[in-house]
């Protein structure tokens, strides 16, 4: 974690925050062991500074709630036990003008501890500046295969309204998730995006298995594509090469867990069946090669796998100011 100073903000001010840090013992079975001990900080802080950057923190100091009518006898304390103490006292330096107390780089972990404090007490406005110079940082490594901080930055640029960050992050889960989308640490990503990403990835991989279905039932059906011999051929191949991908499985259903759009499309791209040539029309001479039923299809079937790989552009938002209502939508 980033490095901070635990101080009092300033001396005059008459609201206190409790916040916990636990420290994991030295003792080498009480780690085993799983435990932990743990200290208080207490921080100064300015109600006025509080409630003019985050409604929460707002309600929170209404006089209505405890900590209000604290505050209105003329001191209030606000236990904050669950926050990430360094983090928090980070976001605190901003709202009260620290700003030379601010680390000008977070790494990861940090900017997705900034992002859940942000997004728990409404902070987006009070620290967009610092946000915006903590991305451009880190965006130059953004991952490029799907893992767990693809889910991080689609919760930070969420949070940060970082429509470009989360077009890709949603992107690149649609195109190699296996399944679907797993936000483990409930980190807050709308759930619209989660829906309309798992809504997108299935409906992909619905079309491809769709239309290889299609394909191969022709073969088993009394209708002659080409020629006997040539309609043979194509049916062995592509029942082969379907079988060997794992995609005559009569249990085939959403959410289709296992599967990629990309590692799909992969498959069928290097698949023999579109690299057959028609027996028929292979040995004549001194004419221009002519292209049989099946033919034709699979020419069908490689245009369609090259619109699929970019059927789907990402999500984005689709408003100008953080305090509008978001809306996700589909690029």
């Amino acid at each position: 974690m980033v490095s901070s100073k635990y101080t009092v903000l300033e001396d005059d001010w008459d609201t206190i925050l409790v916040l916990n840090i636990w420290e994991s013992s030295d003792d080498a079975s009480e780690q085993r062991n799983g435990a932990s001990t743990g200290r208080q900080i207490r921080v100064k802080v300015s109600p006025k500074h509080l409630m003019i950057a985050s409604p929460v923190f707002k309600a929170m100091l209404n006089s209505k709630f405890k900590e209000g009518k604290g505050l209105a006898d003329g001191f209030a304390e606000v236990s904050l036990p669950d926050d990430n103490p360094e983090m928090l006292v980070i976001l605190l330096n901003i709202i009260h003008g620290f700003s030379r107390r601010v680390p000008r780089i977070l790494d990861l972990d940090d900017l997705l501890e900034a992002a859940i404090l942000v997004d728990k007490y409404d902070l987006h406005e009070a620290v967009e500046v610092f946000s915006e110079m903590w991305i451009r940082h880190l965006e130059g490594s953004l991952p490029t295969t799907y893992c767990d901080d693809v889910i991080c930055w689609m919760c930070i640029s969420s949070v940060f309204r970082h429509s470009p960050i989360l077009k890709a992050m949603t992107k690149l889960a649609w195109k190699l998730a296996i399944g679907p989308i797993c936000n483990e640490g409930d980190l807050p990503i709308p759930a619209e995006v989660i829906t309309k990403l798992d809504e997108a990835r299935e409906e992909t991989l619905r079309e491809i298995f769709e239309a290889l279905e299609n394909d191969f039932s022709q073969y088993y059906i009394h209708n002659i594509q080409c020629s006997t011999y040539c309609d043979a051929i194509a049916l062995g191949v592509m029942g082969h090469e379907l079988n060997a991908m794992n995609l005559l499985d009569d249990d085939l259903k959403r959410p289709y867990v296992g599967f990629s759009v990309k590692g799909v499309l992969d498959q069928i791209s290097s698949s023999r069946f579109l690299k057959l040539e028609c027996y028929r029309y292979s040995f004549d001479i001194g004419e221009e090669r002519k292209r049989c039923a099946n033919s034709l299809d699979r020419t069908a079937m490689t245009k369609l796998i090259d619109v699929l790989r970019d059927d789907f552009g990402g999500l984005s938002f689709d408003l100008p100011e953080p305090d509008d209502h978001h809306v996700i939508v589909i690029q």
